[in-house]
């Protein structure tokens, strides 16, 4: 399976482009409604983001990328495959990477925020997952690990580097300098620049595996380790530093399976398997769920979040049911609505990954 994906905040300026016209208007959906602004390349996408939409259901054939914007609207990029999934978007909003996979084959697009161009190559091997280190890309499998150009070259191999344990998501550092990725007998933290081992970050006690799920500060990530008995509700959350040797820190009681770095509160989410589990926090070992909207009878995926910001992607267990991002503020308790709602796109939501600079 491919990481969750995840994460982002509120935006400062930007510079604005004209919004190009999208193929679903033409079937007489209104899918802009404002114009729409990317950032320049020199500029955080912090609030940026990327999402499918589909019109009818997750299968309906008629998908299409579109960047989200940090107060809501969207613009169209251009089709996507029933079947392709958001990798990532670079830290500066300004590339979307998606990717499906085939027999023997992985197939990505590359897409320009600012052009709405894409570039096509593929990668041998089923499963690859692709995350942005800057404007180049760390492709991983459970069989070798490269660093890539956005138009597919090879720059380096990492090859004593792949992915284990059905894991091979890497978490990248805000500055693109290190990746983290989970190998056999813990994860490893490798400079992008060298491929040197930079360290080792080492199964906690009493937990069998541990994955890294996504960027805690400039300075650490979010790794959530399995416990030896094998059940999900005893997911760990813990934070480990790219460079620093320090011993990881639990970050949530036992069975928080993801945590992100969000205040007043910081704001956890279970594994629970099949539909999406709710979304709270904790005071000493006490949960609480946020007041968060429902679609379906179900709670959120949080998709990221930093400082009182929270992004969610609320769906349903149907696909056919309408799914949109939201931004929910833990201070206000109040939502914005992003995309996927009759003013900001309308559709249906089935993806996103949203920029935290994390």
């Amino acid at each position: 399976m491919r990481a969750q994906q995840i994460a982002v905040v509120i935006a400062a300026a930007v510079a604005a482009v004209t919004a190009g016209t999208t193929a679903a208007q033409a079937s007489g959906l209104h899918t802009d409604v404002q114009r729409a602004t990317t950032p320049a390349a020199v500029i955080s996408g912090t609030g940026y983001g990327a999402a499918i939409r589909h019109v009818v259901s997750d299968h309906d054939d008629q998908g299409t990328l579109v960047l989200v914007k940090p107060q809501g609207g969207i613009t169209t990029l251009g089709q996507v495959s029933d079947d392709a999934d958001i990798e990532d978007v670079s830290n500066d909003a300004r590339e979307v990477v998606t990717a499906r996979s085939q027999t023997g084959q992985t197939r990505v697009t590359v897409w320009d925020t600012k052009t709405h161009t894409p570039h096509y190559f593929r990668i041998k091997g089923e499963y690859t997952a692709l995350k942005f280190a800057g404007h180049r890309l760390i492709a991983s499998s459970t069989t070798a690990t490269t660093l890539r150009t956005t138009t597919g070259s090879v720059v380096r191999s990492y090859r004593a580097v792949t992915g284990d344990d059905g894991w091979w998501s890497p978490v990248i550092s805000p500055t693109g300098a290190y990746f983290a990725l989970s190998t056999s007998g813990g994860i490893d933290v490798v400079r992008v620049s060298d491929g040197s081992l930079v360290r080792k970050v080492a199964v906690p006690k009493g937990y069998a595996t541990c994955d890294p799920m996504h960027g805690w500060d400039s300075s650490s990530f979010v790794m959530t380790c399995t416990a030896n008995t094998g059940y999900a509700g005893d997911n760990q959350p813990f934070r480990a530093g790219y460079t620093s040797t320090a011993k990881s820190a639990a970050l949530a009681p036992s069975s928080a399976g993801d945590v992100r770095n969000t205040s007043p509160v910081r704001v956890n989410q279970s594994f629970s398997g099949g539909c999406v589990a709710p979304a709270g926090y904790y005071t000493g070992s006490t949960w609480h769920q946020l007041p968060l909207s429902k679609t379906d009878g179900t709670g959120p995926s949080v998709v990221g979040g930093v400082g009182s910001s929270l992004y969610l992607l609320q769906s349903s267990c149907s696909s056919a049911k309408p799914g949109f991002v939201q931004r929910y503020d833990l201070k206000t308790k109040r939502f914005t609505n992003l995309a996927g709602t009759a003013k900001t796109g309308g559709g249906i939501i089935t993806q996103a990954v949203m920029v935290d600079g994390r």
